[in-house]
């Protein structure tokens, strides 16, 4: 709907009808959408940290938002418990581990608007207004190798039909955006970090991330190419979690990238960031290069931890209410993480919402 025909319908209180098949309050009730954007990653990866962390940003943003701006994230759980992530991280304590879903579930989702907010003959009105949906599907165990078997099995339009049907795999394939998450320590190659091994308690796994987001961008790429009705990828980000880990990496990932690396500079540069995926998962990257998406980006993502007096076992490192030069609204109930990647990964989800990506 274009920004003049919302105003209209601000200004005369009009709604149009909902149809009788429509399902209130379903945020991803319109799947083919050009702005619905997939996160995906395999079991253990840190997808529900990382969403909770981009909550907890997103709260930040609404903070921030001036009062002429409209900025509002809103969250569809379903059996995510993400709410409770959210605070268990701003207590200080990580998230448990997120219990296996049906193959069926894309869980949680989320959608991110933003508008303009003006008055017009007293009424509140919004014009400019980008919406974005997040859906993120666990893809751990059963569902990845199932979305694997099935994709790499397609041979016709009628079968990748059939395979859509389901809502883990309709979601996906009408998805023209993915998020990647890659936990740091599986990324292969990084001596003397030693390589933390995929979890293969299921037959058809790699050990390796690459190999799995390898096959699982394959599949994809095979759907759409053979339903004309899927949109095509328009943009990739790439996440790696636990990127403080890779602190005694710190020589070998200066070879790949020819700069200096400290796990906490926000002003590590995506060409940098490109050059150690190509060298960490080859495969993937250049399965990405060649689709030919000027879009492709990266987010490091960490959480700052420190020692526990009592236990001696790591705890997230909490921000003091009372921490000098800042002010207690920025501090209270808040973590040392990788803030401002969170808000760069949100503004570039703004601009892929809006076409611009």
């Amino acid at each position: 709907m274009s920004p003049w025909l919302q105003t209209l319908k601000d200004i005369s209180g009009y709604e149009s009808p909902q149809p009788k098949q429509a399902q209130v309050g379903a945020i991803l009730d319109v799947p083919n959408s050009n702005n619905n954007i997939t996160m995906i990653g395999t079991q253990g990866s840190g997808k529900s940290t990382y969403l909770a962390m981009l909550l907890i940003a997103a709260d930040r943003l609404v903070a921030k938002t001036p009062a002429d701006k409209v900025f509002q994230c809103l969250l569809e759980e379903k059996s995510s418990n993400l709410e409770h992530c959210k605070s268990a991280l701003r207590d200080g304590h990580y998230p448990p581990k997120t219990k296996k879903l049906v193959s069926s579930d894309v869980n949680p989702a989320l959608k991110l608007r933003w508008a303009n907010l003006t008055t017009v003959f007293g009424r509140p009105i919004t014009t400019g207004e980008v919406v974005a949906n997040i859906a993120a599907a666990d893809l751990a165990g059963e569902d990845l190798c199932q979305l694997i078997e099935q994709c790499s099995n397609i041979r016709n339009l009628g079968e990748a039909e059939k395979v859509a049907s389901q809502k883990i795999v309709s979601i996906i394939m009408n998805t023209s955006a993915f998020i990647f998450i890659v936990k740091s320590t599986r990324l292969q190659g990084l001596s003397p970090t030693p390589i933390e091994q995929e979890p293969t308690s299921v037959e058809g796994l790699s050990v390796y991330s690459d190999a799995n987001f390898k096959r699982m961008l394959d599949g994809i790429i095979r759907y759409k190419r053979l339903n004309r009705r899927s949109p095509p990828i328009r943009s990739i980000a790439f996440v790696f979690t636990a990127w403080d880990m890779l602190a005694p990496s710190a020589a070998g990932i200066e070879t790949v990238t020819g700069q200096s690396f400290n796990p906490e500079d926000e002003t590590i540069s995506q060409e940098c960031l490109s050059k150690l995926t190509m060298a960490c998962l080859p495969s993937t990257w250049a399965a990405v290069k060649s689709l030919g998406i000027p879009n492709v980006v990266y987010f490091p993502s960490w959480i700052k931890t420190e020692k526990d007096p009592d236990t001696g076992e790591p705890r997230i490192k909490k921000v003091s209410m009372f921490e000098p030069g800042r002010d207690w609204v920025d501090n209270v109930n808040s973590i040392h993480y990788s803030e401002n990647f969170c808000w760069k990964q949100i503004n570039w989800i703004k601009e892929y919402a809006a076409g611009a990506k």
